[in-house]
């Protein structure tokens, strides 16, 4: 057998499946049938049980399980609403459902979607599903270990594995008699327009007990559609239902379609495998409307469409719940074993601690000792120290010198020579001192060659050494001399300044 895809239905006492492979022509159902299981969930490992059977029996290898649920304790409901926003309905929506006897006092998971009804109004389509019963058909069908994580409630996304060329604005409705319960969903499009649940399904309807009265039971029954098909056509005068897809078991679907088709007066059609887009039946295979409800969930991950309502919020929110849990649990050990764990490292913790400080105190002792006795060797080696700090300063300094030309630093003052001073004499020492002689008529200029100097990219520290005055043809020339250093020079026992 192929690898392929495979749907349960898990119903009040059966198990439908089917399952279906990509071959040459696209999709093909090569499996599909029913087996009577005692669901009780109270009695863990009936499903899985039931699962694995199915497997083993029709040799089949799934890649994938998908699940739907039809019994009568899941609740999908209709409810109208003052329109309001996302969040006032995550409030108003878990309360309407507490309101129901069902849920009351009971923990459950819910979905819900809004449809327009009027300016003022929402239709509010929601399903609910008690906690502890999720609960077990997760674990149920998990004990399979089949990748799972679809969850389908019947029939709420069974409307769009249906042929929708007929048109958008076209309205019809599909008629799905489950065992225990029917119903009735009014639909054009995507949008819901009503949703009718009927406590009556197959099982009562067909009963042996009611072999006498049988007929009576159906007219019973289908009035009850009646009125919610005039109820539909009071409220929606333009968008009467022109078609009823009629999804049952095969054994009772004639019989339910005669009748339907009389007292409604409109057209009603038994599913058959051609009514499903992209799907081909196996001409081995005994086609049963039944399977369009287990078909459902696997036919949107075949097409990649978007159901109406997800089929993992469900299976994902619970599972986030259960990891939550586990990785609390898990959480609540480790940290009893680390705590242990940590009660027995602080005894040799608090044994190494004292142990340490005792040592620590005599080390310290030790070394105030040393330092004591060889106070002397310390106080020879800071001045050896210094001496070559003041060596090494000494020797930079020399070779700073070295490295600077005496022609560079005349050059350097010819540059910077105001134009009314001539220069007389200029001595350059390889101690850096620089003395310059020269002859001006006007004092500022000296005051300008200072200024100067300390302005030099080489020179600094630029001082008078003397000033003289004399006369030359009864004009006064002041003959001067100004000291200065080479740049780099530190000050005085500091040393030469490094680049």
């Amino acid at each position: 057998m192929e690898k392929g895809y495979l749907g349960i239905e898990i119903g009040e006492k059966l198990i439908r499946f089917v399952y279906v492979t990509k071959q040459k022509g696209g999709y093909t159902l090569t499996r599909a049938g029913q087996i009577e299981v005692n669901l009780n969930f109270n009695s863990p490992g009936a499903l899985t049980h039931a699962i694995r059977n199915v497997v083993e029996k029709e040799e089949l290898l799934p890649k994938r399980i998908f699940t739907t649920i039809s019994r009568k304790d899941v609740l999908i409901h209709q409810q109208f609403m003052p329109r309001m926003n996302a969040a006032e309905l995550s409030e108003v929506v878990p309360d309407e459902i507490e309101k129901i006897p069902f849920f009351y006092n009971q923990a459950f998971e819910y979905s819900y979607t809004a449809f327009v009804h009027n300016k003022e109004k929402d239709r509010i389509l929601l399903v609910a599903v008690a906690q502890e019963f999720l609960r077990s058909v997760i674990d149920e069908v998990d004990g399979a270990k089949l990748p799972f994580r679809d969850i389908e409630i019947a029939p709420l996304n069974l409307k769009d594995i249906l042929p929708k060329q007929r048109g958008a604005n076209r309205c019809e409705a599909i008629l799905v008699v489950q065992e225990l319960c029917s119903y009735f969903c009014i639909y054009k499009g995507d949008t819901y327009l009503g949703i009718y649940r009927s406590p009556v399904g197959s099982e009562q309807i067909m009963s042996t007990v009611n072999v006498n009265n049988q007929d009576h039971m159906i007219s019973n029954w289908v009035g009850e559609f009646e009125r919610v098909v005039k109820s539909h056509n009071v409220d929606h005068p333009q968008t009467p239902i022109e078609q009823v897809w009629l999804i049952a078991d095969k054994s009772v679907c004639f019989q339910f379609s005669t009748k339907l088709s009389k007292s409604l007066d409109i057209n009603t059609e038994i599913l058959n495998s051609t009514n499903i887009p992209n799907l081909i039946v196996s001409e081995t295979i005994d086609w049963n409307p039944k399977y369009a409800a287990a078909l459902t969930p696997l036919m949107f991950a075949i097409t990649g469409k978007k159901p109406l309502f997800a089929l993992d919020h469900f299976f994902a929110k619970f599972q986030a719940q259960k990891y939550v849990m586990l990785m609390l649990i898990k959480s609540i050990i480790f940290l009893a074993v680390l705590i242990s764990g940590l009660g027995g490292m602080n005894y040799f913790v608090k044994k190494d601690l004292v142990f340490l400080s005792g040592e620590t105190v005599r080390l310290n002792t030790e070394i105030q000792l040393l330092n004591r006795k060889n106070k002397h060797l310390f106080d020879e080696k800071n001045a050896y120290l210094d001496v070559r700090k003041k060596l090494l300063a000494q020797a930079g300094y020399v070779q700073e010198i070295n490295r600077t030309s005496w022609t560079h630093v005349l050059a350097s003052i010819a540059t910077e020579l105001p134009a009314e001073l001539s220069l007389t004499g200029f001595k350059f020492a390889e101690s850096g001192d620089v003395q310059i002689k020269g002859e001006t008529f006007d004092i500022t200029n000296i005051a300008e060659m200072i200024r100067k100097i300390d302005q030099s990219s080489i020179l600094e520290g630029g001082k008078f050494e003397f000033l003289k005055e004399k006369k030359l043809e009864e004009a006064k020339i002041f003959d001067f001399g100004i000291q200065a250093n080479l740049k780099g020079k530190k000050e005085e026992n500091n040393g030469p300044k490094k680049n």
